[in-house]
């Protein structure tokens, strides 16, 4: 590990430990890079309010200053193959004998640059009650990320890059006014029946991470080579040198940048049904546009041919505002609040969101037929229930549950080669999608169809380890990740002198001991179409697990 006192130092022992990095279907292997980051964080903020009769005003405002230190670390070499085959770090003639490499990327020199960003907020609120059972809020907000869209990127250190992004210090997004309002009418003045409704126009603050790759383009060289040489991928040349005779690889954000818009609907009713118990009704939608991706508004216009609309340059990775996530919910909640020794809530959520992609700034997976990104969010759940409880039962033994069911969610059918011949990748794989399907198909059209156009895809590819194309797989290896799981918790207290108390608790998680399959990290399904693995899940929730403790108070 890199002694942190040393940030911003890029000497030859630092690297030494680093290996390269080699991505198959089915594995991972390598690391190289590792990077420094940091940030100055100064914040003034103040907020007030004002009480005039039936009216609460409340006021505030805030400046944020985030200045941020960091690494650019280089990428010593990436190389990704078509198909698993034997591999053992261990072994060196296993790293001879790797074949069908489809993509080698490198970086180079490690740099440090510096991201500035200043956050300006301001605004005003009142809580009105006209009526003695009708409450109503109406608000403003204005939010500026002002001068925070690489305004610092200086073009004199690299000149060309300005045919691609104009003049930086221009971009601005300076009308972020975002009204909301509520109402909350209790219905019949008695407390039991409330109705509310809510609406609210939101500005999200545009991620650091989409913006910080422009500010050493140009100044570290990015290499990416398709269908390189193995393991020489510069043909006998230094990459210095071969980087100088290729088109440069760099990343850079439109000039209409912008921070993403959500549009959110609230709609509510509460009952109370009888003395402690009572149940509620929530419908949500939320639209946010202006989504932050990214897209290589440089891909070959022929993947055959690999001719670029711009032939001087090789890859073009712009940040953009074109994404979008839709997301409506129904939501039923029944409670009963602790009396005669007990209380229990139970709910339901039906859900749907579909949006242009996962994570932070995710890449448009085909620059001229974006749609095909455009499906069920990776966090789809269409159903979710929760019931929970708790019981005191003789000798003043606590006993509680808490049971939880979630439907499965989607997974996508990638070819794991590069189909487009953008150079595209994501953890390490090719992300364009198996010829006939859309983004997230699996576990939501018929995944008897979804398995179709992956065994005609894998039948029909040919590389160095399967001249003959790729046996068929059968959707009895597709896996589904729905949840199914009891926890349980026992307790019982001791009391001591004065205020002092011992607890026992014993509990237990996964009582029946379901196989509750997840998506871990941005990591789930293998949805790699030419790995044997493809629709499995190789990550699991324990299938049972104890605990005893003692707790203390005093």
């Amino acid at each position: 590990m890199w002694d942190v006192s040393r940030k911003g130092e890029f000497p030859p022992e630092r690297f030494t430990s680093y290996t390269q990095i080699y991505n198959f279907p089915s594995l991972s292997w390598g690391a190289n890079n590792w990077s420094l980051n940091w940030t100055d964080r100064r914040e003034y903020r103040d907020d007030f309010s004002v009480t005039a009769g039936n009216h609460l005003w409340k006021f505030g405002g805030a400046y944020l200053s985030l200045t941020s230190p960091e690494e650019q670390p280089n990428n010593s070499g990436t190389w990704n193959f078509t198909s698993d085959q034997p591999f053992n770090p261990s072994d060196p003639a296993s790293f001879a004998n790797l074949r069908g490499a489809s993509q080698f990327t490198a970086s180079f020199p490690p740099l440090n640059r510096k991201m500035l960003n200043h956050w300006i907020q301001g605004y005003v609120q009142d809580e009105w009650r006209p009526l003695s059972n009708l409450t109503l809020d109406l608000g403003l907000r204005y939010d500026n990320q002002y001068h925070s869209f690489n305004h610092n990127l200086d073009l004199t250190l690299v000149p060309r890059l300005a045919e691609l992004v104009g003049d930086p210090k221009t971009r601005a997004d300076n009308n972020n006014i975002g009204p909301r309002a509520g109402v909350a009418w209790d219905v019949r003045g008695d407390g039991r029946s409330v109705v509310r409704a809510a609406y609210g126009l939101y500005y999200q603050y545009l991620m650091q991470g989409g913006l910080r790759p422009e500010l050493t383009a140009l100044r570290q060289t990015n290499i990416s080579i398709r269908n390189p040489t193995y393991p020489d991928p510069y043909g006998g040349k230094e990459a210095i040198t071969f980087a100088s005779t290729a088109p440069p690889n760099v990343s850079i954000t439109d000039h209409d940048i912008r921070n993403a818009k959500a549009e959110d609907v609230n709609v509510g009713f509460s009952r109370e049904l009888r003395q402690n118990m009572a149940i509620h009704f929530d419908g949500v939608y939320t639209d946010i546009t202006d989504m932050a991706q990214t897209a290589n508004i440089n891909t070959p216009l022929d993947p055959v041919t690999g001719v670029r609309p711009r032939p001087t340059w090789g890859r073009i990775i712009q940040l953009q505002a074109g994404g979008e996530h839709k997301y409506k919910a129904l939501f039923v909640r029944l409670e009963k609040r602790y009396t005669n020794r007990y209380q229990y809530l139970v709910s339901y959520t039906l859900a749907k969101q579909d949006n242009t992609g996962a994570g932070t700034n995710p890449l448009i997976t085909d620059f001229y037929n974006p749609g095909s990104d455009w499906g069920p969010g990776s966090a789809d759940r269409r159903h979710a229930f929760v019931g929970s409880g708790s019981i005191l039962l003789p000798y003043d033994i606590s006993l509680g549950a808490v049971w939880t069911l979630r439907s499965t969610m989607p997974f996508s059918a990638r070819a794991g080669i590069d189909l487009n011949a953008d150079g595209s990748t994501v953890n390490g794989q090719h992300t364009d999608y198996v010829p006939g399907t859309t983004r997230n198909q699996g576990n939501r059209i018929s995944n008897a169809d979804l398995l179709s156009k992956v065994n005609a895809f894998r039948a029909a590819t040919r590389d160095a380890t399967h001249p003959n194309g790729y046996a068929p797989l059968t959707d009895s290896q597709f896996d589904t990740n729905g949840i199914n799981r009891m926890d349980v918790r026992v307790s019982k207290s001791f009391p001591l002198s004065g205020s002092r108390k011992v607890e026992l608790i014993a509990q237990v998680f996964n009582l029946f001991g379901h196989d509750n399959l997840i998506y871990l990290g941005g990591l789930g399904w293998q949805e790699n179409a030419l790995s044997n693995s493809f629709g499995k899940i190789q990550t699991s929730q324990p299938r049972q697990q104890g605990e005893l403790a003692v707790r203390v108070v005093f």
